[in-house]
């Protein structure tokens, strides 16, 4: 059996790995997060390599090259490790959720992200893992700008607990503490009917913030 099918082996539930790069925005649809910046090096600087991205074998082939890529394959497993970590942790916090939504960001969200999710998906056998790929069709050149070794990149609103937190860690761990959960509940008991707010209104909140695209399935379904 795989790395990646050794994550949870009970039917019913499935994992989405949603890739981004953390030069845009942060992908606000996912429960959780993982970060590859700064993990595993990245081939798309190699000449004849431009505009590539990680759905292209030979892409793929170069970053999983342990002998031009030195501790990918640990990079990897550990990948696998915390994945499965997030998964559990979530499961946990939200018994009634029958999807994880995995957030893989790296710089660009073409390379790295891209090749571990879809390698990750391939070597999972054992229960439904599947991926989407939000910034595949943009070059590294669209990008605003480089995003180095850090996590300050990362900021995402909490409408609950009215914070803001700025760390993929900090917002797992967030998500899925006790505290967030008593105010999400509070405030799904205070949502309003689906009659009092307009599609508008809706859409506005969602400009202006993050928050409300929260994972709490149940608070959703009020507004949406």
């Amino acid at each position: 059996m795989s790395a990646a099918s050794r994550v949870d082996d009970e039917d019913g539930f499935a994992v989405e790995l949603r890739t981004f790069g953390a030069r845009r925005k942060v992908d606000v649809s996912c429960d959780v997060y993982v970060c590859l910046i700064g993990k595993v090096g990245n081939p798309w600087w190699v000449k004849g390599y431009e505009g590539k991205s990680a759905l292209d074998g030979e892409i793929f082939g170069a970053l999983f090259d342990a002998s031009k890529n030195e501790g990918v394959e640990d990079a990897y497993e550990a990948f696998v490790a915390q994945v499965g970590r997030l998964v559990k942790l979530f499961r946990k916090a939200f018994p009634g959720a029958d999807t994880c939504r995995v957030g893989v960001c790296c710089n660009s969200g073409r390379h790295r992200s891209v090749a571990f999710a879809v390698r990750f998906c391939k070597e999972s056998s054992a229960w439904a893992a599947t991926c989407t790929h939000r910034d595949v069709s943009f070059t590294v050149q669209d990008a605003p700008k480089s995003v180095k070794k850090s996590t300050r990149w990362f900021s995402r609103f909490c409408q609950p607990c009215n914070r803001t937190i700025t760390t993929c860690d900090d917002w797992n761990s967030h998500i899925m503490g006790k505290s967030h959960s008593k105010r999400a509940s509070k405030s799904k008991r205070k949502a309003p009917s689906r009659g009092k707010v307009s599609a508008i209104e809706i859409e506005m909140q969602r400009k202006r913030d993050g928050g409300w695209l929260i994972p709490q399935r149940a608070f959703l379904e009020a507004f949406c």
